[in-house]
């Protein structure tokens, strides 16, 4: 391996972990967890989103794309803080893994926090 520098920077937001992955446009497609604010506890739990960023290139830069999931602030298992992204191709599909939780005031990696998956036919 032979370091190339940072993928993703950006200055409003933390940022955690990425998932790359080869697109069928010939493309690197970034997955990143991000949130706004400045600290990582209660951050991470209550406002991680999934925000994908795409490059020309394996080595960048990476442009920022679109949000590929944001918690759903309903009731629901994934209410907030998708978080964690892993990304594969299956078949003719993209599969998004993450984690998320119903809770953010609970303990880390409490009981209410559960694995996702997001199915689509590009990145």
């Amino acid at each position: 391996m032979e370091y190339k520098g940072v993928a993703v920077q950006d200055d409003n937001y933390t940022i955690w972990g990425c998932a790359p992955i080869h697109g069928e446009d010939g493309r690197t497609h970034l997955f990143v967890a991000r949130w706004q604010e400045m600290n990582v506890n209660p951050a991470w739990r209550k406002s991680s989103e999934i925000a994908h960023y795409v490059s020309d290139s394996p080595e960048g830069p990476f442009v920022f794309s679109d949000i590929a999931l944001k918690g759903t602030r309903k009731d629901t298992w994934d209410k907030y803080a998708p978080h964690n992204p892993e990304i594969k191709k299956v078949g003719k599909q993209y599969v998004l893994l993450y984690i998320a939780n119903t809770d953010y005031h609970q303990p880390l990696h409490g009981g209410n926090q559960r694995i996702g998956m997001a199915i689509a036919k590009s990145p």
